[in-house]
């Protein structure tokens, strides 16, 4: 249910295998419970931006265009509204730290434990080593690319850095762009979407 409820019902992006040639993938294999997904944080950011000047609105009955132009100079002046904008400030600030691949030149979903190991009952654990591996592995999504774009999460460098690696990501196609270069035989892979 988890993989359905993201919008990307069915895709490599939530296998460890992430579709390799000669690796499992099937709904079996699907681990979408332990990925930090690059668009729902660049998503959630740009929701908690829209409710800060919302809040802010209601109290103020202006400035909505200011803010949403302008977030990071923006004040506030509802407790509810610098409630929402300093969420979305701490999510801005870790995203980077997440999510930013500065060898890829893009962002990448994380993964929470490690390939291989069973959580059972224990909490899932972020290890940057190991992610940082896997992802150098897995076919970017066009999650990678578009949504901080959209969201406003990158500095003028990671924006040109993300659009060259874009290019060079295999997810130009006939007719528009794929969510992902690999062609799987599930619902969101390559050719089907």
């Amino acid at each position: 249910a988890t993989v359905a409820e993201t919008g990307w019902d069915f895709s490599s992006r939530w296998s460890r295998s992430g579709g390799e040639v000669g690796r499992n993938l099937s709904l079996n294999t699907s681990q979408a419970t332990h990925v930090l997904p690059v668009d729902l944080n660049a998503v959630m950011y740009n929701f908690e931006l829209t409710l800060a000047a919302i809040s802010e609105t209601v109290a103020a009955k202006s400035r909505l265009a200011t803010i949403l132009q302008e977030p990071r100079a923006a004040s506030f002046h509802s407790s509810s509204a610098a409630a929402w904008a300093q969420a979305a400030a701490r999510r801005r600030d870790a995203f980077d730290a997440l999510f930013w691949r500065d060898g890829l030149g893009r962002w990448v979903d994380v993964w929470l434990q490690e390939p291989g190991q069973d959580a059972g009952r224990q909490p899932l654990r972020f290890n940057q080593q190991a992610s940082a591996l896997e992802q150098g592995r897995r076919t970017p999504t066009i999650a990678d690319f578009a949504t901080p774009l959209w969201a406003g999460l990158a500095s003028p460098e990671q924006a040109a850095r993300s659009i060259d690696a874009f290019k060079r990501s295999g997810l130009q196609g006939p007719g528009g762009v794929f969510t992902t270069a690999k062609t799987t035989g599930q619902q969101w892979d390559e050719p089907n979407a």
